[in-house]
C-alpha cells in the first residue's frame, strides 16, 4: 500500500478486525507469537508512513500498557516500539521527546541489536538528518549514539554461531 495512505489505513483496519475476531492466545515469548505489542509495531509503522504521528504514539502507548499489565517483554519488539515512538516525536518536531523514547533502548546488549532494530534506527537517523535538526547539538549527539549502537551490534555470523 506504499504511496496510498487511504488504502494502507483500510488494510490496517481490516487486519485489526481479523485479529480481534481470533481467540485470545496466552502470551508467550515465542518469536512466532503475535501479541498485541507486536501488532502495535505494524500499526505504528503504517501510521508513521501515512503521516499520523499521534496515532503512532497511541500505538506505542498501547504496547507499553500491555507490558505494564504483565505481557512478556521481547527486547526486539520493545526496541522497535521505542524507535517508532521517537520517530513520531520527530514528526511533531519534539526532539526531546524522541530522545526520551529511544535513549533507554540504546543500552541494549549487542546480541539484541538485530537487523530489524538497526533498520528502524537507520530510519530514525534519516529523520534526524533533516535540515530542521542538523544544527541542533542534541540531534547530533543522538545520531552519534545511533552510530555507536549500530557499530557495536553483533555481525550476523556471530549471532548464528551463538
Amino acid at each position: 500500500m506504499l504511496g496510498d495512505p487511504q488504502r494502507a489505513r483500510q488494510a490496517l483496519t481490516r487486519a485489526e478486525c481479523i485479529a480481534s475476531a481470533l481467540p485470545d492466545q496466552p502470551s508467550s515469548g515465542s518469536p512466532w507469537a503475535f501479541p498485541a505489542e507486536r501488532l502495535a509495531i505494524f500499526r505504528l509503522s503504517v501510521l508513521l508512513r501515512t503521516g499520523d504521528p499521534d496515532g503512532a504514539l497511541a500505538a506505542a502507548a498501547a504496547a507499553d500498557q500491555g507490558w505494564a499489565s504483565g505481557d512478556p517483554l521481547i527486547p526486539g519488539t520493545w526496541a522497535q516500539i521505542r524507535i517508532g515512538a521517537a520517530i513520531a516525536n520527530l514528526l511533531k518536531d519534539e526532539l526531546d521527546g524522541a530522545a526520551e523514547q529511544v535513549t533507554p533502548m540504546l543500552a541494549m546488549a549487542p546480541e539484541y541489536r538485530i537487523a530489524t532494530v538497526t533498520g528502524w534506527l537507520a530510519d530514525l537517523d534519516e529523520h534526524l538528518a533533516h535540515p530542521r535538526f542538523t544544527r541542533d547539538p542534541r540531534a547530533h549527539a543522538l545520531r552519534q549514539q545511533i552510530r555507536d549502537f549500530t557499530s557495536a551490534a553483533l555481525p550476523p555470523t556471530a549471532r548464528m554461531a551463538g
